[in-house]
């Protein structure tokens, strides 16, 4: 291929690519016959992304273009500078027909992985437009930015004088500690997907690396030994404490210490390194990949919790696999075994040095051919070793139906992803025909994530706005349940169900109830008594349709939910105590609450409020209104929030500047702060809150 040639190829890919990262990818279909679906922005955004490309394209040729050639072809001077981009032709693959779904590492490429694979493109363009400086700058450069851009020191940089503590107080009690737990800990403080600092900066390994080279460098002993020495002491120190994580810590804050020390050995590995070459540009990528790592904690916080839940499982990993579970085949020294474990980071490295073996092998042609080749190849060496982990391991294969969440319904939008696409049968049909495709379901004992609140089977689901259909099985001892059994809907993992259905479920029969989720709900589950539930064989939630994601109402996290007559409330904090009649204000608090009114053309609600036992200021907010009250026991007054006809939902803000504890004032059981009672309904000044 010429470079002309590979230029106009690459940008091209680079529209198409710019294309497809717009799209929406998911399985729908049963855990029997599962079915890849996607949803494409239309052709003729296709068309304009692919002329913006071209149009970048010249403008990088131009820029890199000898004035004094002008006889060359425009595109030559770009071609080895634009060829990276022909890696982005990887994120196309998910979506090819022909695919088979027992390939669930290639949905990595269609999920937010893809933003790593687009920083690491990028970047390799920007570097090989950069100019030449001197090989020990360059290599200085690098190992400065592999250490002080890596998400573990970004992370832990301002928490340095507490891990200095540590560290003492580790030393301090050195001569009790437990060696028996060490080995578990330096691997997991290196490896663990959830603290290890290989897992959020795989180029320090590099500093590993570059250690033992300088070792085998008589040149380098005198500096080597001790800095090997000092590196040992702080991997070996932390890894004694027992247990050596904690759910309070950062990733990689037990090594913080430890990761200026790879700089000189990064920085000297790096210097060896030929120029243009394929070891060249796995250095490259590895940093490249830790720089995503650390912009995707940085700017995705919300989504991506850089604080790990300590179970198993790197909040990074299922941020980036949202339709399939691929912490199960990454390392983990919390929630199994430290030999499972260990063996799972020596394949890992093997793997590492027949990849480094074979780069090393491979002849230095040009810049952004090494960048293209080591990207294709690492990718492909890591989708080819998931696979078949995942295959190997029986208990980690997907099962469409056993997830909490549908990536496509949650971004579902068919103006700006007119085309949907079902892959059995390949066929184009109508976005709305889609959502029924979707289904969650379980078993007895299928489901053993913890949950904060008992739900039925243990099943917690994340659901955008939509309507559904609940499907109950009942199983072949379910006659036996009680003739006055109910179901409730949860919405939230807070409070109470939000609305109960009436229960008779024969045995092997099924009854379903239709649902409607105003509001994107991250928790929804179902509660009924313990009797009702041993008689449950099989629970599916299957979605009928979901509201397109630009007409949602947009609000955070619904931590609980309370239906009146007048209107729906959600609750986004833990400021409000809701009850059959009504909810308190928690004292000294704002509770901010979304109310869907239950009649679009009311112009106002109407909320009857008192302060309890004690006079309290009570102010009530909305945008562009509020109110502040001073209320006295014994009296309630009465508060209409304007609305506008036809308008759905109403975020509203209660705050009351202070409170009362029932029981320290009356006999009750009651310890809540309670500062104000609101309620739709006529009040009664003497009815107090009674123990939910």
């Amino acid at each position: 291929m010429t470079r002309t040639a590979a230029a106009i190829a690459a940008a091209v890919t680079a529209g198409v690519a710019l294309w497809i990262s717009r799209a929406s990818f998911d399985v729908a279909g049963t855990t029997v016959a599962p079915e890849r679906v996607a949803m494409l922005p239309s052709v003729a955004e296709l068309l304009g992304l692919i002329v913006l490309a071209l149009l970048v394209a010249a403008g990088i040729a131009s820029l890199v273009r000898n004035p004094q050639q002008r006889d060359a072809p425009f595109w030559d001077a770009a071609g080895d500078a634009l060829m990276p981009l022909l890696g982005l032709a990887m994120l196309i693959v998910p979506y090819l027909p022909l695919i088979p779904v027992w390939m669930p590492a290639l949905r990595l490429l269609a999920g937010p992985a893809r933003l790593i694979v687009w920083i690491v493109v990028i970047g390799q363009v920007a570097w090989s437009l950069l100019p030449r400086i001197g090989a020990s700058t360059s290599a200085l450069i690098f190992a400065c930015a592999a250490v002080f851009l890596s998400a573990p020191f970004v992370m832990n940089v301002r928490a340095t004088p507490a891990v200095l503590v540590d560290l003492l107080n580790t030393l301090r009690h050195l001569p009790s500690a437990s060696w028996s737990a060490a080995p578990a800990g330096i691997l997991g403080s290196l490896f663990d997907q959830e603290y290890g600092i290989v897992a959020y900066a795989p180029v320090l390994v590099l500093g590993l690396v570059g250690v033992g080279g300088m070792l085998r460098e008589p040149s380098q002993r005198r500096i080597a030994v001790p800095l090997t020495v000092a590196i040992l002491f702080l991997i070996v120190l932390p890894g004694t404490v027992d247990p050596w994580w904690s759910k309070s810590m950062l990733p990689g804050r037990q090594l913080l210490l430890l990761l200026p020390l790879f700089v000189p050995a990064i920085a000297w590995l790096y210097s060896r390194l030929a120029v243009d070459s394929f070891q060249r540009a796995g250095a490259q990528l590895l940093l490249l990949v830790s720089i995503a790592i650390t912009v995707i904690l940085v700017a995705f916080a919300d989504e991506v919790p850089a604080r790990q839940a300590g179970d198993g499982a790197s909040t990074l990993l299922h941020w980036l696999s949202p339709t399939w579970r691929l912490s199960s085949e990454i390392p983990t020294y919390i929630a199994s075994s430290p030999g499972a474990a260990t063996i799972r980071v020596l394949v890992g490295l093997a793997l590492f040095g027949i990849a480094a073996m074979i780069v090393s092998r491979q002849r230095t042609t040009s810049a952004g051919r090494s960048a293209l080749a080591v990207t294709i190849g690492a990718t492909g060496l890591l989708i080819t070793a998931v696979t078949a982990s995942a295959a190997l391991t029986a208990s980690s294969r997907f099962d469409v139906e056993g997830r909490v969440m549908f990536p496509l319904l949650e971004t579902f939008d068919p103006v700006a992803r007119p085309l949907a696409v079902r892959y059995d049968a390949f066929s184009v049909v109508e976005p709305h025909q889609l959502p029924p495709l979707f289904t969650v379901s379980a078993v007895p004992g299928g489901r053993t994530d913890p949950q904060p609140v008992r739900v039925v089977l243990n099943a917690r689901f994340r659901l955008p706005a939509g309507e559904y259909v609940l499907d109950l099985k009942g199983s072949n001892s379910a006659g036996q349940a009680p003739p006055n059994g109910t179901i409730a809907l949860q919405v939230g993992r807070e409070g109470r169900p939000v609305q109960a259905w009436p229960l008779t479920l024969p045995a092997g029969g099924h009854v379903q109830e239709r649902f409607q989720l105003p509001l994107d709900a991250e928790f929804v589950g179902f509660r009924a008594s313990k009797p009702v539930e041993q008689n449950i064989a099989e629970l599916r939630v299957t979605a009928l349709k979901v509201v397109e994601a630009r007409r949602r109402f947009r609000t955070s996290t619904v931590l609980s939910a309370a239906a009146f007559e007048p209107a729906t409330l959600f609750f986004h904090d833990s400021n409000a105590y809701a009850e059959p009649d009504g909810f308190w204000v928690k004292g000294r608090s704002a509770a901010n609450v979304t109310l869907r009114k239950a009649r679009n053309s009311d112009s106002g609600l109407t909320l009857a409020i008192h302060s309890g036992a004690r006079p309290n200021a009570v102010t009530l907010s909305r945008a562009g209104w509020s109110q502040k009250l001073d209320l006295v026991p014994g009296t309630t007054q009465r508060v209409t929030i304007p609305t506008k006809v036809g308008e759905e939902f109403v975020p509203l803000t209660i705050a009351a500047a202070e409170g009362f504890v029932p029981a320290e004032i009356e006999p009750s059981r009651d310890r809540r702060l309670l500062g104000a009672w609101i309620a739709f309904i006529p009040d009664d000044t003497s009815r107090t809150s009674s123990v939910p």
